[in-house]
């Protein structure tokens, strides 16, 4: 269950807010609940804090790709409304 992942990760931040650890699996628990902005911040402060760890780079990535995808559906659902003039 991401949310719960999601809590428990928030209680180990707020315990240890520099856990590069604790960013990641908050990271994880985000992006789990599509909270994909959010989990960039943690994935992007954890990568800042571990820049050798292919786990989280790799992890940081497919936010990054969920996040433009994200933007592409909206884009195609809503691209053209506002460009017709019917």
């Amino acid at each position: 269950d991401h949310e719960a992942a999601l809590q428990h990760a928030e209680a180990a931040v707020a315990l240890q807010p520099d856990n590069s650890k604790a960013l990641y699996r908050r990271g994880l628990a985000s992006m789990g609940c599509g909270h994909f902005t959010k989990a960039k911040s943690d994935l992007l402060a954890a990568a800042k804090k571990e820049p050798r760890s292919t786990e989280i780079r790799r992890s940081l990535e497919e936010c990054q790709q969920r996040i433009a995808n994200e933007k592409s559906a909206t884009k195609d659902a809503y691209g053209g409304f506002l460009s017709r003039s019917d």
